[in-house]
């Protein structure tokens, strides 16, 4: 027999508006603590006590499904491989486990499927055989858990499942960040979902070894979607004559060991590069766009203001992700041989690289933004204080006309203190009719500057 520990990580998608909200929200850790008993996967556990690897994800949910159920709800066509064989008659008796995981310093959920298969040696060839326009064991087992479509075939254990651990994550939200949205804020995307089949090949010779080995990493590289046949990593092993070998691609990969107790050691890369390329690609991306089209459509200061203060809220989270990601790299030392030719492959280091390069340009460019529309702002409010200077020297002239009344014949006796300023009363009366035509000439004159040198 081959023993396959299959594992399916599965992103769950936060809507863009549902996102922009929680990252304004407050955390209170405390309340996080009630979730601390509930099982965690062997590898979170395993990498929590070596390195506190993940000390910022909680289990919120963790649920076990009868194996006998499972099975026979599969016994129909859409579960055949390949028209000859049922898929229910591999499945280990173990059961399917599931678990919902939260990670409340990046608002991210994801849901971690983990079932067990047993392959028979004598028919694992036909079992693992590709046929054109037949269902092969990898996207047998892939339709288990993914819709392709939303008009694709679910199995009603499956969509259940689903769907309470969604409702779960949403009643978390309401309960710890007091925010009640749509139903749709929360949901699995059709088509995610990443597949890693790790397989124990025991106690084998090395022709066995090596025939058992290819059938598996043949049926991968058939069964993507995108046909490709890259090599596998080869991975030393003690006190083996074989080396294990590791079969990153696309949708499936395959890991294929000797020893039973290695079977978790490399679900934390696959889980990593799964959960930085989501939420990279299907969350920031999809915020800074959100953001970028608005500001298209309205570049009001007020927005401007309301998007520069949430810009930080993201440069934070694109640090932590770097962070949590070179905490990982610490963490598995010994496999970094593995990281580094994965993230060549899909390329994260320079996605959260770029991501922040493109989040600081994007707040600089909305300071750039609110500066020139200040600074026009601020040239429209000195011209209006400008008119309603020269508005208020018309009125002093108006105030000194009105003083210059007073040299009526009858107060004329009481204005006596200022005449001999100008020597005579019809000094004084050309003075009172000249003035106000030598200020409007002035106030005309600076109107004539203001507008030839408004640039």
């Amino acid at each position: 027999m081959i023993h396959i520990k299959t594992t399916i990580i599965q992103p769950i998608e936060i809507n863009t508006q549902t996102l922009i909200k929680l990252f304004d929200t407050k955390i209170n850790i405390e309340n996080f603590k009630k979730y601390e008993n509930i099982k965690a996967p062997c590898w979170k556990q395993t990498m929590d006590e070596l390195f506190n690897l993940y000390s910022s994800f909680i289990i919120l949910d963790n649920q076990l499904i009868n194996s006998k159920a499972l099975k026979e709800e599969l016994k129909n066509d859409h579960f055949n491989i390949n028209d000859k064989f049922n898929i229910s008659d591999f499945i280990d008796d173990n059961g399917l486990q599931a678990y919902l995981m939260f990670d409340y310093r990046l608002f991210q959920f994801c849901i971690v499927h983990e079932i067990d298969f047993v392959l028979p040696l004598n028919n694992i060839e036909n079992v693992t055989r590709h046929e054109q326009d037949k269902l092969d064991f990898y996207n047998c087992i892939r339709n288990i858990f993914v819709k392709e479509t939303n008009s694709s075939y679910l199995p009603s254990i499956i969509l259940n499942l689903q769907n309470n651990l969604i409702k779960e994550a949403k009643k978390f939200i309401d309960a710890n960040f007091n925010l009640k949205d749509s139903v749709d804020s929360l949901k699995i995307l059709n088509n995610s979902g990443n597949i890693t089949n790790v397989a124990i090949l025991e106690n084998l010779n090395d022709k066995e070894f090596e025939k058992y080995s290819n059938y598996l990493l043949n049926l991968n590289s058939l069964a993507e979607r995108n046909q490709n046949y890259s090599s596998p990593i080869k991975i030393k092993s003690v006190n083996s004559k074989h080396d294990n070998l590791y079969f990153f691609n696309g949708r499936f990969h395959t890991i294929i060991l000797q020893n039973q107790k290695d079977k978790y050691r490399y679900i934390p890369i696959q889980f990593q590069m799964q959960y930085l390329w989501f939420y990279l690609s299907k969350q920031i991306n999809l915020i800074l766009e959100f953001y970028n089209d608005n500001i298209l459509k309205d570049n009001s200061i007020s927005k401007i203001s309301e998007y520069s203060d949430k810009i930080d809220a993201i440069i934070n989270k694109i640090e932590n992700l770097n962070i949590f990601n070179q905490k990982f790299k610490l963490s598995i030392e010994a496999d970094s041989k593995i990281y580094h030719a994965i993230e060549e492959k899909w390329n994260i280091e320079n996605m959260i690289k770029t991501s922040n390069e493109y989040v600081v340009y994007f707040k600089d460019y909305l300071a750039r933004i609110y500066t020139k529309k200040s600074s026009k702002m601020e040239q429209r409010q000195n011209k209006i204080l400008l008119f309603i200077t020269l508005f208020q020297f018309i009125a002093l002239l108006s105030v000194w006309n009105d003083y210059l009344n007073l040299l009526s014949v009858e107060f004329l006796e009481k204005a006596k203190g200022i005449l001999p300023l100008f020597g005579s009363e019809s000094n004084l009366e050309a003075f009172n009719i000249y003035l106000p035509i030598i200020f409007f000439i002035i106030i005309l004159c600076m109107f004539f500057y203001i507008f030839k040198n408004k640039e």
